[in-house]
Parts: C-alpha cells; structure tokens; sequence
C-alpha cells in the first residue's frame, strides 16, 4: 500500500475521533445542552464520519485508487462511531434491536411505543 493510501484511509479516522471532543450539538441547535449525555460523544464523531462519507461517494472514481481508501475510511470510522453511540445507549441500560436496515431502542416503560430508526450504518454499508 503506497503511502497516500494510508493516509486517506487514516484520514476519516484521525478527522472523526478528533470531532469527539467539539461539541457540535451546541452549534447544530438554538437550545444550549448542560449535561452531555454519553452517546453524544461518539455521535459527534459518527455525524463528521458520515460528511466524510458523502463527500467521498461524491469525488469517488475508479481511475483513482486513493478514492477508494477514503470511501473506506469514511465508511469504518462511521460505522465504528456509529455503533459506539448504540453501544453507549445500551450501557446506559436501554436495550438496542438490531433488525434489517433499522434498529430500534428498548425502554422498560411498555406504554411508550418505540419507533423504528433508519440504520445508517447498514445503509451506509449496503451502498458502498
């Protein structure tokens, strides 16, 4: 593997851990956040990963090889932080339902009724 490869593989990854720390909530809403929930810590990654993502599906060619290594970049540091944002989720005791192309969040309050999230990770995955 050349060495521009690897760097636009390592790329996304570096990007998106780094956007951990950058409290992007705060500028995506008018209403200010005083306590950070767990989750939002890798989603703040996973939102930088999936730009990333669309910005590599849209200069993708197969002409250029390095095109390709930051597709696959993009794609794995999202999925990664996406499902470490479900990971946080369950360990803050909500019980996550993989199903094909969606998840769901489980509480215990039978009441409430769970509706269905789009997966992005499996999408994201599928049209790659």
């Amino acid at each position: 593997m050349r060495k521009k490869n690897y760097i636009a593989f390592i790329a996304p990854f570096v990007i998106s851990f780094l956007a951990i720390s950058i409290p992007i909530e705060q500028f995506l809403s008018e209403y200010l956040f005083p306590q950070t929930p767990l989750w939002y810590f890798p989603w703040r990654g996973a939102v930088i990963a999936l730009i990333l993502w669309i910005i590599a599906g849209l200069i993708f060619t197969e002409k250029k090889v390095i095109t390709r290594f930051f597709l696959w970049g993009s794609l794995l540091s999202f999925l990664v932080l996406h499902y470490m944002s479900l990971l946080a989720i369950y360990i803050k005791g909500y019980k996550v339902m993989l199903l094909p192309g969606f998840y769901l969040v489980l509480s215990d309050n039978r009441s409430l009724v769970n509706p269905l999230y789009l997966d992005l990770g499996q999408i994201a995955l599928l049209l790659t």
